[in-house]
Parts: structure tokens; C-alpha cells; sequence
């Protein structure tokens, strides 16, 4: 890696390295604090909130938020919406 962690272009190089596009890219978070600059390189963020580790008063910027069984339920949408 040539960059650090909650830099937007570390993030860029992962998804250069798994070959996907990052609006393609899911990050799936249970903290607050850190990596949210993901979504400066178009990467889509969902926050755990069930399993929060760092409650802050300002309100973090996600994408999408839920419970750890809605993100498994999302996953399983998005596979269902890639094969038709």
C-alpha cells in the first residue's frame, strides 16, 4: 500500500486492487471516527449502529446505517440486483 488508512486515495488503491470501480465499494463501519473519508473517493459507507464503538454528537456522513442483520440483508440484496 502507498497510502494511509482514512486517506481518499488509500481507499482508491483497494479498489484498484480488487479491480472494482469504487462506486462499486461498500464500507461497512461500527465507528464513527474514522473512515469516513471513504466516501470523498465515492466509496459507499454503511454504519453499524447496533455495535457503535465511538458515539459522537455530530451526526457522521454514511451512505446507509442499520443493524449488523440489515447490512447482512443488504449484502444479500445487492448479490440478487448483480445477477439479473
Amino acid at each position: 500500500m502507498h497510502f494511509c488508512k482514512t486517506k481518499p486515495p488509500y481507499y482508491l488503491e483497494i479498489a484498484r486492487c480488487i479491480n472494482s470501480p469504487p462506486e462499486k465499494c461498500l464500507l461497512a463501519r461500527n465507528e464513527t471516527l474514522k473512515d469516513f473519508n471513504a466516501s470523498e473517493a465515492g466509496i459507499d459507507i454503511f454504519l453499524v449502529e447496533n455495535l457503535l464503538i465511538h458515539r459522537i454528537n455530530k451526526e457522521p456522513s454514511c451512505t446507509y446505517r442499520g443493524s449488523l442483520h440489515y447490512l447482512a440483508l443488504f449484502i444479500k440484496s445487492l448479490k440478487r440486483v448483480k445477477k439479473n
